[in-house]
């Protein structure tokens, strides 16, 4: 068993990666980033809009194994934009070119998330779940559940492929960054029709839009039932979102999250950031008539 992790820091900017290769097409559009403000090493590998159909990258450093046939891989990435999209996460890839792909898709969409086997470039759904069973993991509303996926939201996917036999078991999950991992498999299906994939094949990532950039910052991958944990790459932890919630505010008084001073306290492994802030305002107390000023106990987490 073992576990395989980049997050892309110390690589080229403006070059393409040194450890995941272009498997399906000649594509131009992806490179390595550091979108973010400041001097900050924030590299990530970024999908662009210049390339279209399905832009599939490989992790190079999981080639070698012998046991990567059974594997577990774990990711973090942001599409932008507000149109339908997709996101894919594959395994056991081989093919020369898109049309005649074969491998295991984990992918999310309009509509669901859901397991998908190809085989010379024809696709087959294995297993699926709609939005109610992700909604609270990806921060979804009633609104626009599965409209299309939130822009500018980094969020996490895990995949689990197992078995070389009869059968083939497929397991995976999205959840929003900051959110806890969801305990329960969102989709959990088997493969044991003729055309199952038993070969070892290719790992990676891959964007099968064009109209959206996609960001990845994170990729780890577990063999031979390795079970794969973000602490094992030091993932740096990413700025994604904020919740507040009034729960008290008597005499009429206004309460509000104005200012949120976020410090890292001790961070071994990795460069840290803020991920998520919880705060909840638990009572408020109206305006003092000699100061002016009222009182809001808020709770930070």
């Amino acid at each position: 068993m073992t576990t395989y992790t980049t997050t892309f820091s110390g690589q080229t900017t403006a070059s393409a990666p040194t450890n995941f290769t272009d498997r399906y097409d000649s594509n131009t559009d992806v490179t390595i980033e550091n979108p973010a403000l400041g001097e900050e090493d924030d590299r990530v590998l970024e999908f662009g809009t210049g390339d279209s159909g399905d832009v599939f990258y490989s992790f190079d450093d999981v080639d070698g194994d012998a046991n990567r046939d059974n594997i577990e891989v774990l990711c973090r990435f942001q599409l932008t934009g507000s149109n339908s999209r997709e996101a894919v996460v594959r395994v056991r890839a081989s093919g020369t070119s898109n049309s005649d792909k074969t491998c295991y898709d984990f992918y999310i969409n309009v509509g669901s998330i859901a397991v998908v086997r190809w085989v010379s470039g024809s696709g087959s759904v294995l297993g699926s779940a709609d939005a109610d069973n992700v909604i609270s993991t990806l921060a979804w509303t009633s609104s626009n559940a599965f409209n299309s996926f939130p822009p500018n939201l980094w969020a996490w996917a895990r995949f689990r492929v197992n078995g070389t036999g009869a059968t083939v078991t497929l397991q995976g999950k999205y959840w929003c960054d900051g959110y806890d991992e969801p305990t329960d498999w969102q989709v959990d299906t088997t493969d044991t029709s003729g055309s199952r994939i038993t070969a070892a094949g290719w790992v990676g990532f891959a964007k099968r839009s064009f109209t959206q950039t996609a960001y990845l910052d994170y990729f780890s991958a577990g063999t031979n039932g390795d079970t794969v944990s973000v602490a094992t790459g030091g993932a740096a932890i990413r700025a994604t979102h904020s919740m507040a919630e009034v729960l008290v505010h008597p005499d009429n008084a206004e309460a509000r999250v104005t200012q949120v001073n976020a410090s890292v306290l001790y961070d071994p492994n990795a460069e840290a950031r803020v991920t998520q802030v919880n705060a909840s305002v638990l009572y408020s107390i109206a305006p003092s008539p000699s100061t002016g000023q009222s009182i809001q106990c808020i709770i930070m987490t």
